[in-house]
């Protein structure tokens, strides 16, 4: 199963597995609009001023055509979908996601992979509406862990403590137990 990542995903990650996108045993990519949006977007300059040291790491997948359109149908639905109204059930709000987040559930839909995000509003929605299956973060690193692509240190470590301090999502209780008994470290993140 190859796992899509969005823009918060990867820039809690690609710190950690700089080739998570270049080495296929990490089995993830993500899309042009993720890359468009950590080089471009003002407040990820500021906050994650080291991005840059990622631009030739941070390579989008280039899809297939028959997957191209799929995710251009599953785009249209989902912005439909959006704009009549849907109730998240789990918040009893409405859905409200950008055309940058609808670009990344429809390509995730479309591969059929799934989405690796900490944003709760992409992780119902696509749950919700769709069937379809995320992970945090958290989760995917933990992956990493038991596949043995690299070896937890602590340098690696204290990047953890730098997404606390950047007042980043919180990760699941289950995915922080499970990076604890994995790794001997005490977890140090949001």
């Amino acid at each position: 199963m190859a796992i899509l990542c969005d823009t918060c995903c990867v820039l809690l990650l690609i710190r950690i597995a700089p080739d998570m996108f270049i080495d296929e045993r990490y089995n993830c990519f993500t899309v042009q609009e993720v890359r468009e949006e950590i080089f471009q977007t003002q407040r990820f300059k500021s906050k994650y001023p080291w991005r840059n040291n990622f631009k030739r790491e941070l390579t989008p997948k280039q899809f297939e055509s028959e997957i191209v359109t799929s995710a251009s149908l599953c785009f249209d639905v989902i912005s439909k979908k959006i704009e009549s109204g849907t109730l998240n059930e789990r918040n009893n709000r409405f859905f409200d996601l950008g055309y940058k987040d609808k670009k990344i559930v429809a390509y995730a839909l479309a591969s059929k992979s799934t989405l690796a995000t900490n944003d709760n509003d992409m992780r119902d929605f696509i749950e919700q509406e769709f069937d379809g299956s995320c992970i945090s973060s958290l989760e995917l690193l933990n992956q990493w862990l038991r596949y043995e692509l690299f070896e937890w240190n602590s340098e690696l470590h204290a990047i953890l403590d730098n997404w606390n301090q950047n007042d980043e999502p919180v990760q699941p209780t289950e995915d922080i137990v499970e990076f604890e008994r994995l790794t001997k470290f005490k977890y140090v993140g949001p």
